[in-house]
């Protein structure tokens, strides 16, 4: 996978208005995003996505703020193993999200404005984080959670990391 198609896949999970969310306690998390979550799955276009990615990367959601971390390996023009590099990866993001609409909603953006905001849905369930995002604006919000073949859309699957 090259480093822009993951960049694509991954940039669209980043821009939070809190808006909708109630902030009334300010001993409990803004949202329940929030915290550190690990890959576990991701598929885009119905296609599942290496196991690397899912064992090195990492979102954090701070407030408005999403994190991305992750480790992105290429190969050098050479095509030879020893060429292969491993690079880390940080970007960073804002969310909005819409927890009263089903399914759930979120929006991420670039807090720079160089690239479209992707839409996309999400469900929690206890430890377990589901988002549906959209490659691109153009496509819409998906309504559902899957993904198939020239759909634009990337499934992914994460668990939060216990602190």
């Amino acid at each position: 996978m090259t480093k822009t198609t993951l960049l694509s896949i991954l940039i669209g999970w980043t821009a939070l208005s809190l808006s909708e969310v109630d902030t009334s306690s300010a001993d409990e998390p803004l949202n329940d995003l929030e915290g550190t979550w690990r890959v576990i799955s991701m598929e885009t276009d119905g296609v599942v996505r290496s196991k690397e990615i899912d064992e090195n990367t990492r979102l954090t959601f701070i407030g408005n703020k999403l994190v991305l971390t992750t480790i992105i390996g290429t190969l050098a023009s050479g095509g030879r193993p020893e060429d292969y590099k491993k690079t880390p990866l940080k970007l960073e993001r804002t969310f909005e999200i819409h927890p009263n609409r089903m399914p759930k909603q979120i929006d991420v953006t670039s807090p720079r404005g160089d690239s479209e905001t992707m839409l996309g849905i999400y469900s929690i369930d206890g430890d377990k984080l589901t988002l549906c995002v959209s490659t691109s604006m153009a496509l819409g919000r998906p309504e559902k959670f899957v993904t198939a073949a020239d759909s634009g859309v990337t499934l992914t699957v994460l668990t939060r990391v216990k602190e």
